[in-house]
């Protein structure tokens, strides 16, 4: 309710995406739709918001019931994580992380990090339950290759370096894994390219695409110069940002608590791994979560400059960082 009633004040994504304007609506037919980006985003609501006419909050609603899907998938996984691991009373602080109120945010409304997040949750649970290739993977994959292929690269890219890293094989055949890494991530790569119109072996294209998408936040509320900062500040202010000195609104505190809730959780993980790091076992999920999360920070502080941006875009990364 608490998104829905924002968003009805301050337009966004979702209302194109809900085809709530006159001026979006056209003749084209359903399968139109179907194709990689915000495109696809629009097929999966077509059905709903055009030919039965459902309201904007239902469109609210149903997505709320995906981002719970993908609270009790990503509950699930840290009872099997912590459970095997640690007490019940870790595995009950690691559960409370889940009540906090930027998560449930950004995971009720008509946006694309809603369906994302059920993905990424999805492929985490099965590869911990080591079934690689389930139904459930392929559909979560494909999902993201059509929604967000630069996603799908992050993940795979942390899912295959964890593989590689962590699983005894073969000389041969970590070549031949590795192979198939670098092809799969080509053809993400590639989809990405197709979906920004850029040229994927121009690097000053690439740079100055950057450089366009960092400087269309200059004006808005949450634009910050993240292109002058040092890389640990950059990555500092993606996961922890808005920090209270940032505060310029109501909103900015609550997002100020929790931030500071995270970081205080990531200085006492980060001791607790100096004093015991002879007993921590990792394992392919726990580093391809951690993977993930470096990988996804490094490739969005080049492209966006707002805490706006920063605090939507990691509801998909935050939960596995925790």
């Amino acid at each position: 309710m608490v998104n829905y009633y924002y968003l009805e004040g301050n337009p966004s994504d979702s209302q194109y995406y809900w085809f709530v304007n006159n001026s979006n609506f056209d003749s084209s037919i359903w399968f139109e739709y179907f194709r990689i980006g915000t495109p696809f985003m629009r097929w999966i609501n077509y059905p709903f918001a055009v030919l039965l006419k459902l309201p904007f909050w239902v469109g609210h609603f149903l997505f709320s019931i995906i981002g719970l899907m993908a609270v009790f998938q990503l509950f699930k996984l840290i009872t099997l994580i912590v459970g095997n691991s640690s007490a019940r009373f870790n595995s009950s602080i690691a559960a409370l992380w889940l009540l906090l109120p930027n998560l449930h945010f950004w995971t009720s409304g008509i946006t694309k990090e809603v369906i994302c997040l059920l993905c990424i949750v999805t492929v985490f649970l099965q590869t911990y339950l080591k079934q690689w290739w389930s139904w459930q993977v392929v559909i979560a994959a494909i999902t993201l290759a059509l929604l967000r292929p630069h996603v799908l690269l992050m993940l795979t890219s942390g899912i295959g370096a964890a593989y590689l890293i962590l699983v005894p094989l073969s000389r041969k055949r970590k070549l031949l894994y590795t192979a198939l890494l670098f092809i799969m991530l080509l053809i993400f790569y590639l989809m990405v390219c197709q979906i920004i119109h850029i040229d994927p072996w121009d690097i000053d294209r690439w740079l100055l695409n950057n450089h366009r998408w960092r400087d269309s936040f200059i004006g808005s509320g949450s634009y910050v110069p993240i292109q002058y900062y040092n890389y640990p500040y950059k990555l500092f202010t993606f996961f922890f940002r808005p920090f209270f000195y940032d505060v310029s609104h109501p909103y900015g505190w609550i997002l100020s608590i929790k931030n500071l809730l995270v970081f205080g959780l990531l200085i006492w993980s980060a001791i607790r791994y100096i004093l015991k790091y002879k007993m921590v076992k990792w394992n392919v999920t726990l580093l391809s979560m951690l993977l993930f999360n470096i990988i996804g920070a490094l490739i969005y502080i080049q492209r966006y400059a707002g805490l706006g941006i920063f605090a939507r875009t990691r509801s998909m990364f935050i939960p596995f960082f925790i």
